[in-house]
């Protein structure tokens, strides 16, 4: 990354998610969303769509699968990430990088979290590659990936051509707010 876009840290996982320090929960999503800007790549609409999705026999116990079953899961999910209820409150720059040969998360799903975004937010663009897996996406993207995210950059982030990257994450108010 730092050959190619000249920074060191442009993208974090989130909140204990690889090597992320803290837990994960929708509230540490979104507490990490207020950042100038934001970069989407290969994301789900909710966990509730994705158990559905990779337990099909699920659907019927999921509200807003299109099924008429009891909604038995929407209860008991006690983090149901529903992404696509957040992504139209965020008026930040977005860029969705959307792998078209995604084996997890249907590409589906990035469209549609694209959709909501532009009814409100038209800062926001939304760039295909057609060989991208799910993990990756980077690679068969070659270059043309890395050049979308250096022009999003470039445009949104002036900090990083100025070399002044100086922010911080107050992961306890997160820790209150969860527990």
């Amino acid at each position: 990354m730092m050959q190619r876009l000249q920074c060191n840290v442009f993208m974090l996982s989130y909140r204990g998610y690889g090597e992320s320090d803290g837990h994960p929960s929708q509230h540490g999503i979104i507490m990490d969303s207020q950042v100038s800007s934001l970069i989407l790549e290969n994301t789900f609409t909710s966990i509730l769509d994705m158990a559905g999705i990779m337990f099909p026999f699920l659907r019927w116990f999921i509200s807003g699968s299109g099924s008429k079953g009891p909604k038995i899961l929407n209860c008991i999910v006690r983090s149901p990430w529903r992404t696509i209820d957040i992504i139209g409150k965020i008026k930040r720059p977005i860029l969705f990088l959307s792998g078209l040969q995604d084996e997890l998360v249907p590409p589906s799903h990035m469209q549609m979290l694209y959709s909501k975004t532009v009814e409100n937010n038209w800062d926001c663009r939304f760039v295909e590659f057609p060989n991208g897996m799910h993990m990756d996406t980077w690679f068969s993207g070659g270059d043309r990936y890395w050049r979308t995210i250096q022009l999003f950059l470039d445009q949104y982030v002036p900090e990083i051509k100025d070399g002044n990257l100086n922010f911080q994450v107050d992961d306890d108010k997160d820790d209150d707010a969860a527990g």
